[in-house]
């Protein structure tokens, strides 16, 4: 899609966000209420797999935390492509929060305190993010505002098959865990917990 056009007959593009290693992610206006919304859309390489680009929309639609970012919709661009719409969030991420100096001890325990509160959330309906990194944590209004984004590598615990292969590894290698390098397909929520471990310690 172009600056200007309308996706899923709701969605009017903006602005370009970003570009990421499965698709580009636009700033687009919801023409229902009038809202911002991040609109993230699948490059049509990977289109053919569906069930990958919308993993993250499940796992999102079924959380409602404010530290998680916040589902919109989902469906397919005219082309063909898989698109999902979530929450516009002005921020800077944690990493770039990072690259101008380190957080105090008493941002650092907020951020803590905020991150996990999230975790929480999805780790109780059976979801682990398998890439927790501060490139994907938002600071929305500083620490306290934190919001995890970026489920799309996302295993949800309660599915029977994952989409993972044999010998493919999922999440940034800086912060996986012992468990997750060795086998992504059996990480649990403790995983998450390492990554986190490695955030604050960074």
């Amino acid at each position: 899609p172009r600056l200007g056009d309308t996706v899923g007959g709701r969605f009017r593009i903006e602005a370009e966000g970003g570009v990421g290693a499965s698709g580009l992610v636009f700033r687009a206006r919801d023409l229902g209420d009038g809202g911002e919304v991040a609109l993230k859309v699948t490059y049509l390489a990977r289109a053919a797999r569906p069930e990958r680009a919308f993993r993250e929309a499940r796992a999102l639609a079924s959380v409602r935390h404010s530290a998680v970012v916040r589902y919109i919709a989902h469906g397919y661009t005219d082309a063909g492509a898989p698109f999902l719409a979530m929450q516009w969030i002005e921020s800077e991420t944690l990493a770039q929060r990072l690259a101008r100096g380190g957080l105090t001890p008493t941002e650092s325990l907020r951020l803590a305190l905020r991150v996990s509160s999230g975790l929480a959330a999805l780790h109780d309906l059976g979801i682990v993010h398998r890439d927790l990194k501060p490139s994907n944590i938002l600071l929305a209004g500083g620490v306290e505002g934190a919001c995890i984004v970026d489920l799309g590598v996302s295993r949800d615990l309660n599915s029977p098959t994952g989409h993972t292969g044999h010998g493919e590894y999922v999440g940034t290698p800086r912060y996986m865990s012992p468990e997750q390098i060795r086998d992504p397909q059996c990480v649990r929520g403790a995983s998450d917990v390492f990554a986190l471990g490695c955030i604050l310690h960074e």
